[in-house]
């Protein structure tokens, strides 16, 4: 079996006294980043007292580690937002005593996985500091001894790309050129296909625009070319198969539909990654990035293409903070070209870094953590990890099915066993939309109520 990937967090944290986690910072911590860990520990402690949070081991290590580059390993339910946050205001609060000048909102940059969590990333930032204000332990007012900015500059990469992008639009040739959403993307592929359809009359092309789109973006996100498709890339060949098309053929389509979005001064959320990634190929362009944002928080890591992870890399410069939250155990996203080794080889990436591990699960009770660690743990590429629960109990229920009918047919039959306040206070999740039909049908079929005493109607496409 392959050796597990160790962090710096050891597997006993739990049981060290707050002398041996002081003394497992310093040697953790860079020298020259470094501010008193004393002190430090004091103010995390009072920090975690006005907000009445529980300070776990294994948090307090992360917290109080002083490192250019830092990945924290945060659990379903391990506090990964309030985590970075409270780490950030840390930084905040030291950076005057360290280098004599406050860290402004434009500075801290933070990149989200998608536009919800952006909004929820500038308010736990606010809703952090405001009790700290409250209570003295801070100030907004410029000029006062406590003075911490209150804000963050928060983006998604895409938004980020956008921004760039529309500064050196004109060096760029695409001034006047907008986003095309994601629903004329597809009327702009489906036009491209039409256009091979009629240079190739004696050719049948029957395809999903929608599973062409993925397929376009995933070359992209994979970090690849059209001279890639057809090629021995496994995840490629499976989305070729599913499409049903020769791989000369869907590279005709591709170029078509480059043209068609050229013509209409368009470029797609593909586009603001590819043209990003050639941007920052200039030296001028990095650095003016690099003088601009001293750090930078990154958010669900395992979700990064091996594109984004070549924008993140040079967005970082050589004295850039980096702390990047994530999780390689909820890596769903391989089938939009998602690396989970942006997490597992975080260290390679990144030489100067250091990974720490939360343990504690503060959403799952024990016994569903335990089962799900033991499914999860047959995976090799993954950082050896100990995790705890919070909450005891849990009912764990194992329902074997033959197919994607005989699932449903399953979850039925013990949504029909349940008491009714049982599926009044339950959620039914559907992997992907296409099985939201099949399962609304069924509760109507079955005349199953929701929480508001309806049967769901099934609305068919």
């Amino acid at each position: 079996m392959k050796e597990r990937l160790c962090t710096c967090t050891p597997e006993n944290i739990m049981d060290y006294t707050e002398k041996e986690i002081i003394e497992l910072s310093k040697s953790l911590s860079t020298p020259e980043y470094s501010v008193p860990l004393k002190v430090k520990l004091l103010i995390i402690k009072r920090m975690y007292e006005i907000y009445g949070f529980s300070l776990s081991n294994d948090l307090l290590l992360a917290l109080l580690v002083e490192v250019k580059q830092q990945m924290i390993l945060a659990p379903a339910g391990g506090c990964k937002t309030t985590s970075s946050q409270i780490k950030l205001i840390l930084l905040k609060i030291f950076w005057s005593k360290m280098y004599g000048r406050h860290l402004t909102s434009s500075e801290c940059l933070c990149l989200v996985y998608n536009a919800e969590n952006r909004h929820q990333m500038d308010k736990k930032h606010l809703d952090l500091l405001a009790p700290l204000s409250l209570h003295g332990f801070i100030s907004f007012s410029e000029g006062n001894p406590s003075y911490v900015n209150s804000g963050i500059t928060s983006h998604t990469l895409h938004s980020f790309c956008k921004y760039w992008i529309s500064i050196y639009a004109e060096e760029l040739k695409l001034s006047g050129y907008t986003v095309l959403e994601e629903g004329n993307a597809l009327t702009f592929l489906s036009s491209a296909v039409n256009k091979i359809r009629k240079a190739n009359p004696n050719t049948k092309i029957v395809v999903k625009m929608d599973r062409l789109k993925s397929l376009y973006d995933l070359v992209w996100g994979l970090n690849l070319d059209y001279a890639d498709i057809g090629k021995s890339n496994e995840l490629l060949l499976d989305s070729i198969n599913a499409i049903g098309l020769l791989p000369n053929q869907i590279v005709d389509i591709f170029k078509t539909y480059d043209i068609t979005k050229k013509f209409f001064k368009k470029y797609d959320f593909t586009d603001m990654l590819t043209i990003m990634d050639k941007l920052l190929v200039r030296e001028d362009v990095r650095e003016r990035m690099h003088s601009l944002y001293t750090c930078v928080v990154v958010d669900e890591i395992q979700d990064f293409t091996p594109l984004m992870m070549c924008i993140l890399k040079k967005i970082v410069g050589p004295e850039t903070r980096l702390l990047a939250i994530g999780d390689e155990d909820q890596s769903i996203y391989a089938f939009r070209g998602a690396d989970v080794d942006n997490a597992v080889r975080f260290t390679e990436h990144f030489p100067e870094s250091k990974v720490f591990q939360l343990t504690v699960n503060r959403r799952c009770k024990n016994n569903i953590l335990d089962a799900a660690t033991k499914v999860i743990g047959l995976n090799e590429n993954r950082f050896a990890k100990t995790l705890v629960a919070e909450k005891e109990g849990g009912n764990v229920t194992l329902c074997p099915y033959i197919d994607d009918n005989d699932q449903m047919s399953c979850f039925i039959a013990k949504l029909r066993e349940e008491k009714r306040e049982t599926i009044f206070n339950s959620v039914a999740c559907v992997r992907e939309k296409i099985y939201g039909q099949p399962l609304t049908f069924s509760l109507f079929l079955y005349n199953i109520k929701n929480g508001n005493g309806i049967v769901p109607f099934p609305f068919f496409s």
